[in-house]
């Protein structure tokens, strides 16, 4: 009897560690995918060593991974630790091998469309994501899904995409998600009529993520972007860029004001142009290239001023050896501009009869004609650079 006992009770023993084996996730899987998420939240806050130790718990997954047998993924904590691992900068080779010993089989489509995703099989891992709705996974898996179905998103889905990204933000706050989801919303929203929104997501992106290890990268296309908000139509306007504005560097503090000088300038919206390029002289050095580029930018808005005069004078002192092919060919346009307000008939204007509330519009009319032109040159010098 006593033989019997010790019999039944080893073999109750393996039959619990075989369940325990399918039916839990190794330590391996579960602890390193807990350490991901914390590591990639520095990431987001700017911690640089962050990036090494993400590196460390992928190779650290990468083993795991490895390690699994079949029973294994079964349990679907498995196949959201894989998910996140891919999405992460994984191996895709890694994944691969799971279908590969058939450890796990092509019907599981959120992992098969994740590594569709991340080795750009695009049309792959849209159909394989379709059907997935995002919040009815685990929070930072439905999170990481919705974000990727927002990327998948074809042309003419900009709202889907919109609002994949909003759920993206509202499953995982305050993670390297989020942060990345506030980018990518930015980019798609930097166009007129979505503004208000845009500025928004921007107010929210520099006080959660403003330290980012992505920051730098993402603020330069802000400032790209910025012209195409339309959001500075007068020089009262440039107020509206003061929050963005304090909150980067002095260089990148010189370069927006001169990407909105530029814009305004080209689509005749002089006292912008002024005022604006006024602002980015301020912030260049006393050498430097970009103060002759504030000084073009001012000169050339002046042209349909009072002191058009001094504007011409101030032009014919730009140091064009400083200037970039686009800027030379503005210089070209505004010289063309002066030469064409000296060739009419009397451009004195202080004697002229024409009523002062109609002078500046009709200068204003000739510079913009001028400068059209002057658009068309920086459009093939742009053309040439590979721009």
């Amino acid at each position: 009897m006593k033989t019997a006992e010790l019999f039944l009770t080893a073999f109750l023993c393996i039959l619990s560690l075989v369940a325990g084996a399918a039916g839990e996730p190794t330590n391996d899987f579960l602890q390193e995918a807990a350490q991901l998420e914390r590591v990639q939240a520095r990431i987001a806050q700017g911690d640089k060593s962050a990036i090494v130790s993400q590196s460390k718990i992928l190779a650290a997954i990468s083993a795991a991974i490895l390690k699994t047998r079949a029973a294994d993924w079964n349990d679907q904590r498995h196949i959201h630790v894989a998910v996140q691992y891919l999405l992460a900068g994984g191996e895709p080779k890694v994944v691969e091998q799971i279908f590969r010993k058939q450890l796990i089989f092509n019907d599981e489509s959120l992992l098969v469309g994740t590594l569709a995703y991340v080795v750009g099989r695009e049309k792959d891992a849209r159909d394989r994501l379709s059907t997935i709705d995002p919040r009815s996974l685990p929070k930072s898996v439905g999170a990481q899904t919705a974000f990727m179905k927002s990327v998948l998103s074809t042309a003419g889905e900009s709202g889907t995409a919109v609002e994949l990204l909003d759920l993206a933000r509202l499953l995982a706050p305050g993670g390297l998600l989020e942060e990345a989801a506030l980018r990518r919303e930015f980019v798609l929203l930097a166009q007129p009529g979505h503004a208000e929104k845009a500025l928004r997501l921007l107010r929210q992106y520099l006080s959660r993520f403003g330290n980012s290890l992505f920051a730098e990268k993402f603020l330069t296309e802000v400032i790209a972007a910025v012209p195409r908000l339309e959001v500075v139509k007068s020089a009262n306007d440039i107020g509206v860029l003061e929050f963005f504005a304090s909150s980067i560097s002095r260089d990148q503090k010189r370069t927006l004001y001169l990407v909105v000088a530029r814009d305004a300038l080209l689509n005749g919206r002089m006292p912008v142009a002024e005022a604006a390029a006024s602002r980015a002289l301020a912030f260049a050095a006393e050498t430097g290239p970009d103060r002759e580029v504030a000084r073009l930018y001012i000169a050339a808005a002046r042209l349909t001023g009072r002191d058009s005069q001094s504007a011409v004078a101030d032009l014919s002192r730009i140091d064009t050896s400083k200037l970039s092919a686009i800027d030379g060919a503005l210089l070209a346009a505004a010289k063309e501009v002066a030469s064409r307000l000296h060739s009419v008939s009397d451009l004195n204007l202080a004697q002229s009869s024409t009523p002062d509330a109609v002078k500046p519009s009709v200068q204003e009319l000739v510079a913009t004609e001028s400068l059209k032109r002057g658009k068309a040159s920086l459009a093939r010098a742009e053309q040439m650079l590979g721009r």
